[in-house]
């Protein structure tokens, strides 16, 4: 007993502390805004992959967005969990897109992946702190929780659409000052 209460107060301590980090990197990082050139955002999440899945990774990028206004952290951190996401769920040799374009007045990024998909039960679970269909060790559940607490504090809208053998679609939409201004709204 002795031993799996060690184990257990181990675990504890570990998830504080990835909360606690996770709570600076991103949720402290909200409230700083600033402009986010599209090229660099994306060669800091090819850095943060590395280069297992870069052969992997389609980047389709409109060019009509050069810029994105939001917490540069905390955007970088959120991408980044659902390319990781989204490379867990492909096969192997499976690819993921992350599309990058603007539509209605917001800049979109949207990661596909081509693994197994999700159940509707299972998709109406996705984002639960602490709900993961990984195997244990493998995630904690809180990525996708932690990208919707993002998209609420930046006034984004994040969703999630999945079918079971085709594969799961993420999208992160976040305002865009920049189009808006220059469209009169």
């Amino acid at each position: 007993m002795l031993d799996d209460a060690r184990l257990i107060r181990r675990e504890v301590d570990r998830c504080r502390t990835i909360l606690g980090r996770m709570r600076i990197d991103i949720g402290e990082d909200v409230s700083h805004r600033g402009v986010i050139e599209i090229n660099e955002l994306e060669s800091h999440l090819r850095e943060s992959l590395g280069d297992g899945n870069l052969p992997r990774l389609n980047v389709i990028h409109s060019g009509e967005v050069s810029s994105v206004r939001a917490p540069p952290r905390a955007l970088e951190q959120s991408l980044l969990v659902l390319l990781r996401n989204a490379f867990d769920a492909s096969p192997p040799d499976g690819a993921v897109t992350l599309e990058i374009g603007r539509r209605n007045g917001h800049v979109r990024f949207v990661v596909r992946d081509n693994g197994s998909g999700m159940s509707a039960s299972l998709l109406r679970r996705a984002g639960e702190p602490f709900f993961t269909t990984k195997e244990p060790g493998r995630g904690m559940g809180l990525g996708l929780f932690l990208v919707r607490l993002v998209a609420q504090q930046c006034g984004a809208t994040f969703s999630i659409d999945s079918t079971v053998g085709v594969g799961t679609v993420c999208t992160l939409e976040l305002p865009d000052p920049i189009a808006n201004n220059q469209n009169g709204n």
